[in-house]
């Protein structure tokens, strides 16, 4: 019996520590992703201070920048929050919607955003897919899914997103024709602050697809994905029709 208490212990502290690490990287990759903008924004409104005004160019080129940096910023603290509350356990919103027409609207968003880009072509279903979620929340994943495909894509490629549902399950599948993903790299993508090609991904923290499985997760769902790479990838959002715990 105490050999059993002594390795229940042992287990809660391994637990612990573990937590403790997850954190401390955490910590420090935020950090990290935070320096960068910061002291660029420091940069720039120094010499504005020190002599940019004198030069109406120079001054409207630091603007932008800050502007561009601080907008980086506010986009990376927004992914911290939405991750400490997956963490946390923040209570999902379920209402029964119809994933179609959530895919629809982040189609349409996106494509408006990718401008002359990429082509977004959505495949409307031939009726409506309806499940129990939180409709902002799986907004906010279609569009990080979509996000992600576009911005992987390159000049003239194409982003395809449909809607479907098989053995009790609603699907979002979201296909581009974009750069693809080396095969032992697939099960570091949803790591956060992981980046494929940082070179590629002008702007991106590597926080969206963390997210976006989180969110998938609390609903007791999951994110699949397939690529090719220099042929393009697939992502696959899957949602229960009902969640097992949740009552109608």
């Amino acid at each position: 019996r105490l050999e059993a208490a002594f390795a229940r212990r042992e287990e809660a502290l391994a637990r612990l520590e573990q937590a403790l690490s997850r954190q401390r990287r955490f910590a420090a990759d935020a950090s990290h992703e935070l320096r960068t903008p910061l002291t660029s924004i420091a940069g720039y409104a120094r010499m504005l201070q020190e002599w940019g005004l004198r030069d109406p160019q120079v001054a409207r080129e630091s603007a932008a920048t800050i502007l561009r940096e601080a907008e980086r910023m506010q986009g990376l603290t927004q992914g911290l929050l939405a991750l400490t509350r997956g963490d946390e356990g923040a209570p999902l919103q379920t209402e029964h919607h119809d994933l179609a027409a959530v895919a629809e609207e982040a189609s349409q968003t996106a494509q408006t955003a990718a401008g002359e880009k990429v082509t977004v072509e959505y495949l409307r279903p031939d009726h409506s897919v309806n499940a129990l979620f939180d409709r902002s929340r799986i907004q906010q994943t279609a569009s990080i899914l979509l996000d992600n495909a576009i911005r992987y894509t390159p000049q003239g490629g194409k982003v395809t997103v449909s809607v479907g549902e098989e053995n009790g399950w609603a699907e979002l599948e979201v296909s581009d024709t974009g750069v693809g993903i080396p095969k032992d790299q697939l099960p570091l993508i949803f790591e956060r602050f992981y980046r494929v090609d940082p070179s590629r991904a002008a702007g991106g923290a590597g926080l969206g697809l963390s997210i976006a499985r989180q969110i998938a997760e609390a609903h007791g769902g999951t994110i699949e994905v397939e690529s090719t790479p220099g042929e393009g990838s697939t992502f696959t959002l899957l949602l229960p029709k009902k969640l097992p715990d949740a009552t109608s």
